[in-house]
């Protein structure tokens, strides 16, 4: 009796787990039943493959639409990581002042400059505290803290020119960016950061502001303008500075595939947990198909349709 009432819970899972790998309308609802009947059919009969496949095939084909109980808890975790990321951004922006003692060590040829970057970096590091203690309630990319780390960087053209430590400092502020799950603003954030570097160049061609290369004999010559260049102390500045965003670069990418790794090791530990559920007979219907029959499935759905 038993193993009839699994098969027929088996049976209404399979009919449900169709309508929702459908992806049609309803498709979370039929979900939510083909996993109630699964795990019926399964209390009753634990070696109904049936019932064992419909349940495998529900845990590794998510859902096309995202259900409302998991996108909540995925924003409060994306929130709780955009904290951490804003609070990263914020004393990484104040590092301008770290490296003032090596300007003054070089010679400051223009304390306006100086002032201004200094202005622009304390704005963004503020607009990135304010997102920590107050993180976009929808988890996207908070334009103001963008808009004040591009300004920031685009004035820091004015230490070597646009084409020196400005597009790594551009890269990694687009990057750190990126690491949000919303995907609405990473264009205008890439966009914003290449203004970064091409505007300061557009107005050093305009003669807006006094050009920082001057090209001369097929040679190059970086032109000061914030600092003097003496030799050892811009040595010592360049070598640190480039260090720094080489580290920098490494450490945000560690952070993020650190991230990805617990979260696949996470999936595989929950599939392992599945196949325990299930006698050591049914295990083989338990296991995941391979890559090419799941990219044949809507070929072959199409096909009977």
């Amino acid at each position: 009796r038993r193993r009839d009432l699994a098969r027929d819970h088996a049976k209404a899972a399979s009919v449900h787990a169709a309508d929702a790998l459908a992806r049609g309308q309803g498709a979370t609802d039929a979900r939510a039943l083909a996993l109630r009947e699964v795990g019926r059919a399964i209390a009753l009969d634990p070696t109904n493959e049936n019932a064992v496949r419909t349940l495998m095939r529900l845990m590794t084909e998510p859902p096309r639409e995202m259900p409302a109980e998991a996108r909540a808890s995925m924003l409060a975790e994306t929130r709780r990581s955009m904290r951490v990321g804003s609070k990263i951004a914020a004393v990484a922006y104040l590092t301008w002042f770290v490296y003032s003692p090596l300007m003054f060590w070089m010679g400051m040829r223009s304390w306006t400059s100086w002032l201004l970057g200094s202005a622009a970096w304390l704005c963004a590091s503020g607009a990135a505290y304010a997102s920590v203690r107050n993180p976009r309630k929808d988890g996207k990319v908070d334009l103001l803290t963008a808009v004040t780390g591009v300004v920031a960087v685009a004035l820091t053209s004015s230490l070597f020119g646009p084409y020196v430590l400005v597009p790594s400092l551009a890269a990694i502020g687009s990057m750190l960016l990126h690491l949000a799950p919303d995907r609405s603003r990473r264009v205008t954030v890439v966009v914003l950061n290449c203004l970064a570097v091409a505007v300061p160049t557009a107005l050093q061609w305009l003669g807006v502001v006094p050009s920082s290369y001057v090209f001369e004999h097929g040679a190059l010559s970086i032109q000061p303008v914030m600092l003097s260049f003496p030799a050892i102390p811009t040595h010592v500045f360049l070598l640190v500075a480039n260090v720094a965003l080489v580290i920098t670069g490494c450490a945000m990418i560690a952070r993020f595939r650190n991230t990805l790794t617990a979260a696949e090791e996470r999936l595989h530990v929950q599939a392992w947990q599945l196949r325990q559920l299930v006698p050591e007979e049914a295990r083989p219907a338990s296991a995941p198909p391979p890559p090419e029959s799941r990219m044949r499935l809507p070929q072959l759905r199409r096909k009977s349709s």
